[in-house]
Order: C-alpha cells, then sequence, then structure tokens
C-alpha cells in the first residue's frame, strides 16, 4: 500500500530540515566564538606577563636612577660596564684556549 502524503506532512519536513540548518550554522558560529575567545584569553596572558617584565624593568631602572651618584657608584659601573681599571689594578685574563 502507497503512502500518500498530505499537505501537513509536507511543511513539516520543510520545517525541521530548515531548523536543523538553523541549528548547524548556530553550532558552528558557537564553537568560532569558543575557539577566538580561547586565543585572546591566551594573547591577554602574554601580554600581561609582558606587562609584569616591563614593570620590574621599569622599578630597577628607577631604583638605578634615583640611586646616590658617589665616586663608589660611578667607579663600579665604570668597571661593570665599561671595563675600565685603576692604575694601580692588574688585570688577569682567565682565556682557555682549545
Amino acid at each position: 500500500m502507497k503512502e500518500v502524503k498530505t499537505a501537513w506532512q509536507k511543511p513539516n519536513m520543510l520545517i525541521t530540515i530548515v531548523l536543523s540548518l538553523i541549528m548547524v550554522v548556530a553550532l558552528g558560529t558557537f564553537i568560532s566564538r569558543i575557539m577566538e575567545y580561547n586565543d585572546l584569553k591566551k594573547e591577554k596572558e602574554i601580554l600581561q606577563r609582558e606587562i609584569k617584565a616591563c614593570k620590574e624593568e621599569i622599578a630597577a631602572l628607577e631604583y638605578e636612577y634615583d640611586s646616590p651618584m658617589d665616586d663608589e657608584y660611578i667607579e663600579s659601573v665604570a668597571k661593570d660596564k665599561l671595563g675600565l681599571i685603576n692604575p694601580n689594578e692588574i688585570v688577569v685574563v682567565n682565556e682557555v684556549i682549545e
């Protein structure tokens, strides 16, 4: 026996297909937004670490800037950063030749 589709059954199938397509599009959009959110969250963490490192560097530079400029400090900077020595000092080079 052949079943005849009534006018009532055809719109139900169409509505089901349309609703299914809407659900698929909504699910795809939802998943892409979650992925975008996770990417932004990772980027935020990276930027926060960079901000923290910059703040630490600023604090170190401010400490160096605010430190007194006495002769001892100037001498230590000249020795450490410029490699200068006093006239009465002896330079010892510790270099291994292979």
